[in-house]
């Protein structure tokens, strides 16, 4: 009786360590949809049941003659999606003209999303300009600066080619993390002799590797209305279970807790495929490897699974047959599959130190 009890917690605790990630249930193929010239991977998707929740549901519009995918939620337009948990929009520009001014910024609020601090900078350009980056919680009442810089112009600089943003029609700073709303605040210091009455002032979030590397000149986005921006994306904990629960493999996924800039706290997790893995790790078998990888991958696995079988089932194995058969049946167990991995000696090696250590605390 003792025996078949162990054998049955035995095949219940390998079932339960192999449990893996996958996609949930969805109607779809499982492959990624395409707009225009964009790929929209799961968990994005612009079918019904093709994405995870709606924060991720992408439309896709006709705008002045081509196609382009829109965050439904949001109405931004998509540049790039990546797995690794990152998106790209074009996001509109504050400015400030002797003729009006426009200071259109799009919440990200109770949304997946999160401008990167790591990503983007924070611009002003023009004259005699001071811009500041603020807090805002859907009222005026209390804002609080969350940074800013000021650009002037001197008569001999004002005419340069914008290769730098040091100071000179053009300044930068960096931007507070889990930022997720903010507003601009345009503030002129008077004007130049030498300036137009007609120049306009600027203030914007950008992707700085775009700003620093893509344009010929910084001030070509003077005729923008619209920069590209790198939002971070999570998945609210509550949907895991769309995600994680299939008979996947080859991919993990991490929980944690996020805070916005206004303070509020949510539960998130994020996938990533296995090293020597590449894919969709929020599909069923989505992350694909070589042969090699996927052998040595699933010898980790089983002997990863020795350690926790040999750990969970130490109580049973001691009770049928006392400490010191008990070592030598796991002591045995665990060199049959080392034995069979058909991998390199020190590809292994780490895995034989820790069987090692779990025979010593199955000894004690």
């Amino acid at each position: 009786m003792g025996m078949t009890v162990g054998m049955v917690f035995l095949l219940w605790s390998m079932n339960v360590f192999t449990e893996a990630v996958g996609l949930g249930n969805s109607s779809c193929s499982g492959a990624a949809a395409v707009c225009g010239n964009i790929t929209i991977p799961y968990p994005f998707g612009i079918e019904p049941g093709c994405y995870i929740d709606d924060s991720f549901a992408i439309d896709c519009n006709n705008t002045l003659g081509s196609t382009k995918p829109f965050l439904r939620k949001l109405d931004l337009e998509v540049l790039d999606i990546s797995l690794e948990g990152t998106l790209r929009v074009n996001y509109p520009m504050s400015w400030w003209c002797p003729y009006g001014r426009s200071t259109p910024n799009v919440s990200l609020a109770s949304s997946p999303f999160v401008f990167s601090k790591l990503r983007n900078i924070f611009v002003a350009m023009g004259c005699a300009n001071v811009a500041y980056l603020l807090s805002s919680d859907g009222s005026n009442s209390s804002l609080s600066i969350y940074g800013g810089c000021m650009s002037v112009c001197e008569k001999d600089t004002i005419q340069s080619n914008g290769s730098s943003c040091n100071g000179i029609g053009c300044c930068k700073t960096t931007i507070p993390s889990d930022l997720d709303v903010f507003t601009t605040n345009i503030q002129s210091m008077g004007r130049a002799s030498f300036e137009r009455t007609e120049d306009c002032k600027y203030a914007f979030l950008v992707d700085q590797k775009w700003f620093e590397e893509n344009l010929t000149s910084h001030f070509e986005v003077q005729k923008m209305s619209h920069v590209p921006v790198v939002l971070n994306w999570e998945i609210n904990a509550n949907l895991s279970s769309l995600v994680m629960g299939s008979n996947s493999s080859h991919s993990t996924c991490q929980f944690a807790n996020r805070s916005s800039s206004l303070g509020n706290m949510s539960s998130t997790f994020t996938c990533s495929c296995d090293s020597g893995f590449e894919g969709n790790p929020y599909l069923v078998d989505g992350c694909q490897g070589d042969k090699q990888s996927m052998d040595i991958h699933g010898e980790w696995r089983r002997t990863e699974l020795v350690l926790a079988t040999t750990v969970a089932t130490k109580a049973i194995w001691r009770s049928r047959y006392g400490r010191g058969r008990a070592v030598m049946i796991m002591t045995a167990a665990a060199a049959t599959v080392v034995g069979r991995m058909a991998v390199k000696e020190d590809e292994v090696l780490g895995s034989q130190e820790d069987i090692g250590e779990s025979k010593i605390f199955l000894a004690k």
